[in-house]
């Protein structure tokens, strides 16, 4: 009951925005590791890629971890997740994600896939029709090794997420080869795109056919979902519409920056107010937004951006940006 809109009812689509990072975050890695300038095959660039992924990841996770370990063992409080010392440990080492820290080591696991599969591109010199049918391969191979409909809940294995990550480096892969030409297709692609998305809204499934729906009845569609990502992503990359535009805006770009944190602090901070029961529910979510941006701002300057581009970053990474 509480929406950041009257009647705006979001549930079940909190994997549909995770699965948006994945492809995202596919896409924006692989994308210069396929063009014509990346530097392939040696041990130095490969450090640089290891290092700056590591140094993006675990700084942050490893304090919002200890925040949490430290409301769960010496300030009890329900804002966090439960979090004792033993289960900490498994998380600090990607054995465990409870909550929302799933993602994180399902994540980390693809960055040492992206590094194959860009020099499975380059080795096929970025034959597209010899790069898609490697993805197909990958895909299907994923999904009879990991039916997407036994899914865990939130599980850490990333054979079943493979095809949504895939299709990211290979939206990556097709954008690179695009002709120049007019953006009026791109426009349309990425409406498209967001058309769909928003029709699959548990929702909005309920609103078309009158009927109930379980609101998780498409965690699990991972080439779907994929697919859809993969081609907003490319119609706004390519496009010049308005949405372009929109979605260029300065304070957009920044909560791009620090999207990270906003993922890692949102939940605490939502359950926070909640207990506050505050009078109104949308006070609640709009509070929760901006509490949640205000966080992650603060978090990426003390924390993320010395470790990826400030003092705390290695002196050859910092020369080589």
């Amino acid at each position: 009951d509480r929406h950041l809109l009257p009647g705006a009812d979001f549930q079940g689509t909190g994997k549909y925005g995770v699965y948006l990072f994945f492809v995202l975050s596919a896409f924006l890695l692989t994308r210069p590791l396929v063009g014509a300038q990346a530097e392939l095959g040696s041990a130095a660039s490969w450090g640089r890629y290891a290092l700056r992924r590591a140094l993006r990841i675990f700084p942050l996770y490893w304090v919002v971890l200890a925040t949490n370990w430290f409301f769960t063992e010496v300030a009890p409080t329900q804002a966090f997740p439960t979090l004792s010392t033993e289960r900490w440990v498994q998380h600090m080492w990607l054995r465990e994600g409870k909550g929302l820290y799933w993602a994180v080591p399902v994540e980390l696991t693809y960055y040492l896939v992206i590094p194959v599969y860009a020099g499975f591109v380059r080795l096929v010199r970025g034959d597209l029709r010899l790069v898609a049918a490697g993805t197909a391969a990958l895909l299907v191979a994923s999904s009879l090794a990991f039916p997407p409909g036994e899914t865990p809940r939130n599980s850490l294995n990333l054979g079943y997420y493979l095809p949504v990550f895939a299709l990211g480096s290979f939206a990556a892969v097709v954008e690179r080869q695009l002709p120049r030409g007019t953006a009026a297709g791109y426009d349309a692609l990425a409406a498209l795109g967001l058309a769909v998305a928003l029709a699959l809204f548990p929702s909005v499934v309920e609103a078309a056919t009158g009927r109930d729906v379980d609101k998780s009845f498409l965690h699990t569609s991972y080439v779907g979902f994929g697919l859809v990502w993969s081609a907003v992503g490319v119609g706004l990359v390519r496009g010049r519409t308005r949405l372009v535009r929109w979605v260029s805006h300065p304070f957009l770009r920044l909560v791009g920056v620090v999207s990270f944190s906003v993922y890692l602090w949102h939940v605490p901070i939502l359950r926070a107010l909640v207990m506050l029961e505050l009078p109104s529910p949308f006070a609640t979510a709009w509070l929760t937004v901006a509490v949640s941006l205000a966080a992650a701002m603060l978090s990426y300057l003390a924390i993320e951006k010395p470790f990826v581009h400030g003092a705390l970053a290695p002196r050859w990474l910092r020369k080589r940006r």
